[in-house]
């Protein structure tokens, strides 16, 4: 396989949970340094928490939190959301925070001062005024409601590309630029924990990795499918991400960039070419039938 070819997002939920999510020391001192600049918790003896499947109840969803780290006190998760903010998201990631408080009860115990804080961390691809917004339960003056357990922090990926163009950034600023642009070229950065070559090993470590291209082929299939049945593409630019996505797609599984003639296709020829390749049909199919659509 050409790996070398195939362009990886740091969005990308996989991904960022091979680089965020993995269980060895650098991946955990990753999370911590994240934890650290977004929260400003001290992570001092902090520790990775199980990950095993947690269930509510027989016919509950069972929920896994794929970067968790527990401290005494409080729990920390981080999620990767790579679109915009909705209102079907919002809503999403304040159940998860509530289920998640609900979980820490789940045997029946009700000694609720044993609950610990849990703070949820969604970077989500989106522009804001702010590179970080936290949102708590307040009164109307403001103030924080006392011994609150639900913190939701979300880091808007796009923000600092405005910061960017202004200053150097700091190292913990140069993660956030190389998750939203997949590279830190041209920009100014201070270096001195090593993050970006971190992720930057990460990423060709997981490109070499024949395994989790062929898991990754299959989540981007899925989720492109997902986008369409819920219509949550936007029509300004979407046709150009069904083409980078189809193109991806070939890239991984047939070893071809198919980029110039996938760009002449109309968007229903596009999902033909998307089915064609979700049987395992051959290149030169896809190629006959862009010839008999065109």
């Amino acid at each position: 396989m050409e790996a070398v070819k195939l362009a990886l997002d740091y969005k990308e939920d996989l991904f960022f949970k091979y680089y965020c999510g993995s269980g060895h020391q650098d991946a955990f001192r990753f999370r911590k340094f994240l934890i650290e600049n977004i929260t400003h918790l001290d992570m001092t003896d902090a520790r990775i928490s199980n990950t095993e499947l947690t269930t509510l109840s027989k016919t509950d969803k069972r929920i896994i939190m794929d970067t968790l780290i527990t401290k005494d006190g409080y729990q920390v998760d981080m999620e990767m959301q790579n679109t915009i903010l909705n209102s079907f998201l919002s809503k999403r990631f304040q159940y998860y925070a509530c289920k998640s408080i609900v979980i820490q009860l789940a045997d029946g115990e009700k000694d609720y001062g044993k609950l610990k804080e849990f703070y949820l961390i969604i970077f989500i691809n989106e522009d804001n005024v702010h590179l970080i917004n936290h949102g708590t339960l307040r009164y109307e003056d403001g103030k924080q409601m006392r011994d609150c357990v639900i913190h939701i922090y979300y880091v808007n990926l796009k923000a600092i590309n405005k910061i960017a163009r202004q200053r150097k950034l700091s190292e913990f600023e140069a993660v956030i630029y190389l998750m939203a642009n997949n590279t830190v070229e041209n920009i100014k950065y201070e270096e001195k924990e090593e993050m970006i070559q971190y992720m930057e090993r990460s990423y060709e470590m997981f490109k070499a990795d024949g395994a989790l291209i062929r898991e990754l082929l299959e989540e981007r299939e899925k989720e492109f499918f997902h986008a369409m049945e819920l219509n949550e593409t936007r029509q300004e630019g979407k046709k150009e991400g069904i083409i980078q996505t189809i193109n991806n797609l070939i890239m991984i599984k047939y070893h071809k960039d198919a980029n110039k003639w996938l760009s002449q296709c109309q968007e229903k020829e596009l999902i033909k070419i998307l089915s064609l390749i979700s049987s395992n049909a051959s290149y030169e199919s896809l190629v006959e039938q862009f010839k008999q659509d065109n």
